[in-house]
């Protein structure tokens, strides 16, 4: 790194989100030098909240599980009134793991794709931390 990149102000967090678009090589440097991670991470998780809540409201939790029932062949074998009792299991827990899995999913999934992505880049001999890996990963989600 030069000085002058060193020198340079860090970025604030609206010029990230854009520059990861528009100068991904500049958000990314200032990125390496100061990781900041909670501002994407909280963009994603609420576009992720917003999609499960377009699906529950305009297709329906029981839709989805019928779809998905459909195409598995043990369901096939059970009884008219079985199959519905499963419909509303699955409908009542799919809204519940729907939500759980886009506000603890998110964080999780990147937390251990971070992880991978720290071992592979310590096997590639790179002095990289976790916390910049785990920023860097944020961005792009």
């Amino acid at each position: 790194m030069s000085p002058e990149s060193q020198a340079s102000p860090p970025m604030s967090e609206l010029a990230l989100v854009s520059g990861v678009f528009f100068n991904p090589s500049k958000t990314f440097a200032d990125l390496g030098r100061r990781p900041r991670w909670f501002v994407p991470l909280l963009l994603v998780v609420l576009a992720t909240v917003a999609y499960v809540y377009a699906v529950s409201q305009h297709v329906g939790w029981e839709r989805v599980v019928r779809r998905s029932m459909e195409a598995n062949a043990r369901v096939q074998s059970l009884t008219a009134e079985q199959r519905e009792q499963a419909v509303e299991r699955g409908a009542k827990f799919g809204a519940i793991f729907g939500y759980a899995g886009a506000v603890l999913g998110v964080p999780i999934s990147l937390a251990l794709i971070a992880g991978v992505l720290l071992l592979t880049s310590r096997m590639m001999g790179t002095q990289l931390t976790y916390r910049q890996i785990f920023a860097i990963n944020s961005y792009p989600g």
